[in-house]
Protein backbone atom coordinates (compact mmCIF):
# COMPACT_ATOMS: atom_id res chain seq x y z
CA UNK A 1 0.00 0.00 0.00
CA UNK A 2 1.57 3.29 -1.03
CA UNK A 3 -0.90 5.75 0.49
CA UNK A 4 0.19 7.36 3.73
CA UNK A 5 -2.55 7.26 6.36
CA UNK A 6 -2.94 10.51 8.28
CA UNK A 7 -6.02 10.31 10.50
CA UNK A 8 -7.12 13.21 12.62
CA UNK A 9 -5.60 13.05 16.07
CA UNK A 10 -8.16 12.40 18.82
CA UNK A 11 -8.41 15.38 21.20
CA UNK A 12 -7.26 13.34 24.19
CA UNK A 13 -4.08 12.16 22.49
CA UNK A 14 -1.07 14.30 21.55
CA UNK A 15 -0.24 14.47 17.86
CA UNK A 16 2.48 12.00 16.90
CA UNK A 17 5.87 13.46 16.15
CA UNK A 18 6.52 13.64 12.42
CA UNK A 19 8.71 10.84 11.14
CA UNK A 20 12.14 11.95 10.05
CA UNK A 21 13.04 11.31 6.46
CA UNK A 22 16.18 9.47 5.49
CA UNK A 23 18.97 11.42 3.81
CA UNK A 24 18.26 9.75 0.46
CA UNK A 25 15.03 11.77 0.13
CA UNK A 26 12.66 8.78 0.15
CA UNK A 27 9.97 8.76 2.79
CA UNK A 28 10.43 6.24 5.57
CA UNK A 29 7.58 3.84 6.21
CA UNK A 30 5.81 4.66 9.47
CA UNK A 31 6.50 2.28 12.33
CA UNK A 32 4.04 -0.62 12.35
CA UNK A 33 2.35 0.47 15.58
CA UNK A 34 1.79 4.00 14.24
CA UNK A 35 0.41 2.63 10.96
CA UNK A 36 -1.95 0.22 12.77
CA UNK A 37 -3.15 3.01 15.05
CA UNK A 38 -3.76 5.17 11.98
CA UNK A 39 -5.82 2.45 10.33
CA UNK A 40 -7.78 1.85 13.55
CA UNK A 41 -8.45 5.60 13.77
CA UNK A 42 -9.73 5.63 10.18
CA UNK A 43 -12.08 2.75 10.98
CA UNK A 44 -13.32 4.63 14.06
CA UNK A 45 -13.81 7.88 12.13
CA UNK A 46 -15.64 6.08 9.32
CA UNK A 47 -17.88 4.24 11.78
CA UNK A 48 -18.62 7.49 13.59
CA UNK A 49 -19.46 9.28 10.32
CA UNK A 50 -21.83 6.49 9.25
CA UNK A 51 -23.39 6.36 12.73
CA UNK A 52 -23.86 10.14 12.73
CA UNK A 53 -25.57 9.97 9.32
CA UNK A 54 -28.07 7.53 10.78
CA UNK A 55 -29.06 9.79 13.69
CA UNK A 56 -31.81 11.86 12.14
CA UNK A 57 -34.19 14.27 13.81
CA UNK A 58 -36.75 11.57 14.53
CA UNK A 59 -34.84 8.27 14.29
CA UNK A 60 -31.88 6.77 16.14
CA UNK A 61 -29.20 4.76 14.35
CA UNK A 62 -30.36 1.49 15.97
CA UNK A 63 -33.91 2.15 14.78
CA UNK A 64 -32.75 2.64 11.18
CA UNK A 65 -30.73 -0.56 11.51
CA UNK A 66 -33.80 -2.43 12.75
CA UNK A 67 -35.92 -1.18 9.85
CA UNK A 68 -33.24 -2.32 7.40
CA UNK A 69 -33.02 -5.70 9.12
CA UNK A 70 -36.77 -6.36 9.06
CA UNK A 71 -36.93 -5.19 5.46
CA UNK A 72 -34.51 -7.93 4.38
CA UNK A 73 -34.65 -10.78 6.92
CA UNK A 74 -36.49 -13.98 6.15
CA UNK A 75 -39.67 -14.76 8.13
CA UNK A 76 -37.98 -17.18 10.55
CA UNK A 77 -35.39 -14.52 11.49
CA UNK A 78 -37.82 -11.61 11.85
CA UNK A 79 -38.03 -11.70 15.64
CA UNK A 80 -36.41 -10.23 18.74
CA UNK A 81 -33.55 -12.75 18.81
CA UNK A 82 -32.81 -12.25 15.11
CA UNK A 83 -32.54 -8.49 15.56
CA UNK A 84 -30.46 -8.87 18.73
CA UNK A 85 -27.97 -11.12 16.93
CA UNK A 86 -27.87 -8.81 13.91
CA UNK A 87 -27.24 -5.69 15.98
CA UNK A 88 -24.88 -7.40 18.41
CA UNK A 89 -27.01 -6.47 21.37
CA UNK A 90 -29.17 -8.25 23.93
CA UNK A 91 -32.81 -9.30 23.50
CA UNK A 92 -34.09 -6.66 25.94
CA UNK A 93 -32.54 -3.83 23.93
CA UNK A 94 -33.80 -5.31 20.66
CA UNK A 95 -37.27 -5.69 22.13
CA UNK A 96 -37.36 -2.03 23.21
CA UNK A 97 -36.26 -0.93 19.73
CA UNK A 98 -39.02 -3.04 18.16
CA UNK A 99 -41.58 -1.69 20.63
CA UNK A 100 -40.67 1.90 19.79
CA UNK A 101 -40.99 1.23 16.06
CA UNK A 102 -44.31 -0.58 16.56
CA UNK A 103 -45.68 2.42 18.50
CA UNK A 104 -44.54 4.70 15.67
CA UNK A 105 -46.40 2.53 13.14
CA UNK A 106 -43.24 1.43 11.30
CA UNK A 107 -43.30 -2.24 12.37
CA UNK A 108 -46.08 -4.73 13.10
CA UNK A 109 -45.84 -7.83 15.31
CA UNK A 110 -48.08 -10.85 14.72
CA UNK A 111 -48.32 -14.32 16.24
CA UNK A 112 -46.66 -16.95 14.08
CA UNK A 113 -49.19 -19.28 12.43
CA UNK A 114 -46.73 -22.17 12.97
CA UNK A 115 -45.92 -21.56 16.63
CA UNK A 116 -48.32 -19.60 18.82
CA UNK A 117 -45.47 -18.73 21.21
CA UNK A 118 -43.43 -17.05 18.46
CA UNK A 119 -43.84 -13.51 17.13
CA UNK A 120 -43.06 -12.35 13.60
CA UNK A 121 -42.02 -8.73 13.05
CA UNK A 122 -42.68 -7.04 9.69
CA UNK A 123 -42.38 -3.61 8.16
CA UNK A 124 -45.60 -1.69 7.75
CA UNK A 125 -46.27 0.37 4.64
CA UNK A 126 -45.06 3.43 6.58
CA UNK A 127 -41.84 1.56 7.45
CA UNK A 128 -41.25 0.63 3.80
CA UNK A 129 -41.87 4.23 2.76
CA UNK A 130 -39.45 5.56 5.38
CA UNK A 131 -36.74 3.17 4.17
CA UNK A 132 -36.76 4.96 0.81
CA UNK A 133 -35.19 7.87 2.76
CA UNK A 134 -32.62 5.70 4.54
CA UNK A 135 -29.53 7.80 5.36
CA UNK A 136 -27.36 4.77 4.62
CA UNK A 137 -28.08 5.45 0.94
CA UNK A 138 -25.48 8.25 1.22
CA UNK A 139 -22.88 5.61 2.16
CA UNK A 140 -23.98 3.39 -0.74
CA UNK A 141 -23.57 6.33 -3.12
CA UNK A 142 -20.06 7.04 -1.78
CA UNK A 143 -19.06 3.38 -2.18
CA UNK A 144 -20.53 3.28 -5.69
CA UNK A 145 -18.23 6.19 -6.64
CA UNK A 146 -15.16 4.13 -5.69
CA UNK A 147 -13.37 2.06 -8.34
CA UNK A 148 -14.51 -1.60 -8.38
CA UNK A 149 -11.17 -2.86 -7.03
CA UNK A 150 -11.41 -0.43 -4.10
CA UNK A 151 -14.98 -1.61 -3.41
CA UNK A 152 -13.80 -5.23 -3.40
CA UNK A 153 -10.84 -4.45 -1.13
CA UNK A 154 -13.09 -2.52 1.25
CA UNK A 155 -15.60 -5.38 1.42
CA UNK A 156 -12.90 -7.99 1.98
CA UNK A 157 -11.10 -5.95 4.63
CA UNK A 158 -14.25 -5.01 6.53
CA UNK A 159 -15.54 -8.61 6.55
CA UNK A 160 -12.21 -9.80 7.91
CA UNK A 161 -12.06 -7.01 10.52
CA UNK A 162 -15.64 -7.58 11.65
CA UNK A 163 -15.05 -11.33 11.98
CA UNK A 164 -11.94 -10.74 14.09
CA UNK A 165 -13.72 -8.22 16.32
CA UNK A 166 -16.70 -10.53 16.84
CA UNK A 167 -14.34 -13.41 17.63
CA UNK A 168 -12.64 -11.21 20.21
CA UNK A 169 -16.00 -10.54 21.90
CA UNK A 170 -16.32 -6.94 20.70
CA UNK A 171 -19.93 -7.34 19.57
CA UNK A 172 -21.44 -5.92 22.76
CA UNK A 173 -23.91 -8.76 23.11
CA UNK A 174 -24.95 -9.86 26.52
CA UNK A 175 -27.53 -12.06 28.13
CA UNK A 176 -29.65 -9.58 30.05
CA UNK A 177 -33.38 -9.55 29.32
CA UNK A 178 -35.36 -12.17 27.49
CA UNK A 179 -36.90 -9.92 24.85
CA UNK A 180 -40.47 -10.80 25.78
CA UNK A 181 -41.68 -7.25 26.40
CA UNK A 182 -42.85 -6.45 22.86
Amino acid sequence: MTNKITPATPPDRPAPAPASEPASGTAAAPPRATRLHGIASLVEQTARAVHDLCWTTDMQAAQWSALRYFGKAGERARNVMGLARYQGTNPGTASRTIGTLVRRGLLAVVVSPDDKRARIVSLTEAGRTLLTQDPLLVVETAIAAMPPEAQEGLATGLLDLLGRLLSAGADGSGTEGDGEDI
